[in-house]
């Protein structure tokens, strides 16, 4: 089940490389779209991505987002996405919170999601690009 539609802009990347690992912190805002929620991806949002030489590699995104619920309230919600990253896939867990009663069901469901280049996040789609 698509419970929301992610549509990411970039807005910068900062990158550092040491002998362990490549850190890539990437800024981003933009929309969504979905059955339950439409809004704005607030300005702020940050996809941390950590690239091992010799081990999986991890992300952690954390994004605030605005709009209106499926009732036509408005409110808001926040979004911490943790992932690991092996083999070309990225297997995804959210924690999500919210201030909107229609939505609080998101807060206990049990998602997951797979990145891929167009990052597809189960019950999201997430249009994520990464630093060169």
């Amino acid at each position: 089940m698509e419970v929301l539609k992610l549509y990411i802009h970039v807005n910068g990347c900062e990158k550092v490389e040491s002998e362990c690992a490549t850190v890539q912190m990437i800024s981003f805002d933009g929309r969504c779209d979905g059955d339950y929620f439409r809004g704005e991806i607030l300005p702020g949002g940050v996809d941390t991505q950590i690239y091992y030489k010799d081990q999986p590699s991890k992300l952690s995104a954390r994004y605030l987002m605005q709009g209106i619920d499926h009732t036509g309230r408005g409110c808001r919600i926040y979004i911490e996405n943790n992932g690991i990253m092996y083999a070309g896939e990225t297997i995804t867990r959210p924690v999500i919170y919210t201030d909107s009663i229609a939505l609080k069901w998101m807060e206990t469901a049990s998602m997951y999601g797979t990145h891929r280049t167009e990052c597809v996040f189960r019950g999201f789609e997430d249009h994520r690009k990464s630093c060169t």
